[in-house]
């Protein structure tokens, strides 16, 4: 079960004291549009085979960390992605809408290749300036970062003390990375997130402790450090 509320879960604490102290960060699995290339943005296609696979492993990889409270956006992928740990959890899933994607306007559903020249033209502006571009009817990722980081702000002071899953996109993640871990935008921007990584960060000491493999060949085998 995913409860939806459209500002940030739970109550406000009082002061500055921040409540969670790990956070699992993890990207959805493949959705249908990943395989096929096209690009999604806030559309709502559900994970394809590869992603439920992918949600399965989630659900075994993090089976015995104590978690507290799992998180996603308001879009299916994410949802789907969290919903095998959930049921096995005994934990609502909650939805926040200010985690979800960037906002791709116009790009939306396409392809961002020679099968759609248009697309692959406004996609190169894209890559020529990430933080500041913003597709027609769209948004920029400097808009996305500023509801995304006061979403978690007010998270970290109302969750419930202990862990934490949040399940993201690429564009969100970057965003929390940034929040999490006081990284640049350049910085954030120029790592590939993917998703068959989950990230372990201990929010008092800024730092990824450690990345999980959602990969098959080596699905919970944990690295030092961050890796993509």
């Amino acid at each position: 079960r995913v409860v939806h509320i459209e500002g940030v879960a739970g109550r406000e604490a009082d002061g500055d004291d921040v409540s969670l102290e790990r956070i699992y960060l993890a990207r959805h699995g493949q959705s249908e549009f990943n395989r096929e290339r096209r690009l999604c943005g806030q559309l709502d296609p559900a994970l394809s085979a590869l992603g439920v696979e992918q949600s399965r492993r989630l659900a075994r990889v993090l089976a015995e960390v104590p978690l507290r409270a799992i998180f996603t956006s308001t879009l299916q992928r994410t949802a789907q992605m969290a919903a095998p740990l959930a049921r096995a959890r005994g934990l609502e899933a909650v939805a926040l809408a200010e985690l979800k994607e960037l906002s791709l306007g116009a790009l939306e559903g396409r392809f961002r290749d020679e099968r759609d020249p248009d697309a692959q033209a406004l996609w190169r502006q894209r890559k020529a300036d990430p933080a500041r571009f913003r597709a027609p009817d769209g948004e920029s990722f400097q808009e996305l970062e500023a509801r995304v980081l006061a979403a978690l702000e007010r998270l970290l002071r109302s969750a419930d003390s202990g862990a934490a899953l949040i399940v993201g996109h690429r564009e969100s993640n970057r965003a929390l990375l940034k929040g999490l871990l006081g990284w640049s935008t350049e910085r954030v921007l120029a790592q590939k997130l993917r998703n068959h990584f989950v990230y372990d960060i201990d929010v008092a000491a800024r730092t990824v402790v450690r990345t999980i493999s959602l990969r098959e060949e080596d699905a919970g085998h944990a690295y030092d450090g961050f890796r993509t």
